[in-house]
């Protein structure tokens, strides 16, 4: 990645050429042609909003992640000997067996919620776990091939607001508070894919658009189509 501009310099430049309202690290990345988990070791992605990703395995070494929100992103094995953490937003991103953080770092980053060990987190009621109260969110029934339109939540400074997605369910993975959707849309002519936990606080809402019918478990070979009928 270049080194003369950050990942919200990018972002800003990418915003004015294409008029549009991209906030997330994983579209914009797409847009970009770059790999998230090889070509930003060593990049500027301080205060970037990260959360929920997908980084197992990922190169990050002497990347700047100061102030990013990292909040409930998969940092399995990832690398990050010199990268910089401090006043990471870490809440429940997994970090186990990553490479190159000393035992201070690691008790640092436990300290701000991080999860280097699979443990089962339960409420004060020792009868009453997390997970269940989660369970307990209405949803809506969701299969492959449904259009859907999610409201993120959005977190920039001390604002809130609510940043729609509409796209295709491509995959449904695991079940219970573990359950995560795979979907897919078209951002300028580009295929945009994005992985959300259902029962995450991030969702502030779920709509099915539009019901599909299909007889395959995942639409992987969707990603193959071209022309305008592709999603």
């Amino acid at each position: 990645m270049a080194e003369s501009a950050s990942f919200n310099e990018l972002d800003s430049l990418l915003g004015e050429t294409l008029d549009s309202d991209i906030t997330n690290f994983f579209e914009l990345a797409a847009m970009l042609g770059l790999d998230p988990k090889r070509d930003f070791a060593g990049a500027d992605l301080s205060g970037t909003d990260i959360a929920e990703g997908d980084l197992a395995g990922a190169d990050l070494t002497g990347t700047d992640l100061r102030g990013a929100n990292l909040s409930s992103t998969n940092l399995q094995k990832a690398k990050l000997s010199g990268a910089l953490l401090d006043n990471a937003r870490v809440h429940q991103a997994v970090m186990t067996n990553c490479v190159g953080l000393s035992k201070t770092q690691k008790d640092d980053l436990k300290k701000r919620g991080a999860i280097f060990e699979a443990a089962s987190v339960r409420n004060t009621d020792p009868n009453v776990s997390i997970e269940s109260e989660k369970l307990e969110r209405n949803l809506p029934t969701l299969h492959v091939g449904d259009t859907v339109r999610l409201g993120i939540v959005i977190q920039a400074g001390g604002k809130r607001r609510i940043q729609p997605y509409e796209g295709t369910v491509i995959a449904i993975h695991n079940s219970g508070l573990n359950q995560t959707i795979t979907v897919r849309r078209l951002f300028q002519g580009i295929g945009v894919e994005r992985v959300f936990r259902l029962r995450s606080p991030r969702i502030a809402s779920i709509k099915v658009l539009r019901r599909g019918r299909t007889r395959r478990a995942k639409l992987l070979s969707s990603r193959r189509r071209k022309g305008k009928g592709r999603a």
